[in-house]
Order: structure tokens, then sequence, then C-alpha cells
């Protein structure tokens, strides 16, 4: 990817350095949340920035109650009320 490298060097918590890869591909899956059609919206009546909100609970799934990760993860969100 743009002739970067693979691999990082991080050091660990341990104080030892690991090479661990700098890229990480996730399929992402769109929905539809329901809000109110002022939700987040700015003080001056525009739509709201994407905002991005990091969880280290659990996330299950919520058909199957299946435990998907109980490692962080993240969600974007971006209302798109006016289409």
């Amino acid at each position: 990817m743009l002739e970067l490298p693979k691999t990082a060097n991080i050091k660990g918590k341990d104080g030892k350095m690991h090479v661990t890869d700098m890229w990480t591909y996730w399929m992402l899956q769109e929905g539809v949340i329901g809000v109110e059609p002022d939700f987040l919206k700015t003080n001056d009546g525009k739509q709201p920035p994407v905002v991005h909100v990091d969880s280290t609970a659990p996330l299950y799934s919520d058909k199957t109650k299946k435990l998907l990760t109980d490692k962080i993860w993240g969600i974007y969100y971006k209302p798109d009320i006016e289409g």
C-alpha cells in the first residue's frame, strides 16, 4: 500500500520491541439508525460530522447473542438525514 512498510516495530509494555502488521483491513457493514431529525445537529443547524465511538465493553450479536469480541472495538456513525 503506497509503497509503505508492511510491518512496524512497536515497544510493548514489557519494554521489548515487537514486529506488528502496519495495516489491518476490516470489512465495514452499513446500517441505519433511527434518530430524530435534529439529533446531533450543529449550533447553526447544519448536519453533524461523523461520530466515532470506541468501547471496551464486550460486543454481542443482536441476532445470535454470540460474543463477537471482548477486545476494544469502535463504530462510526454519520447521520445522513438529508439523504
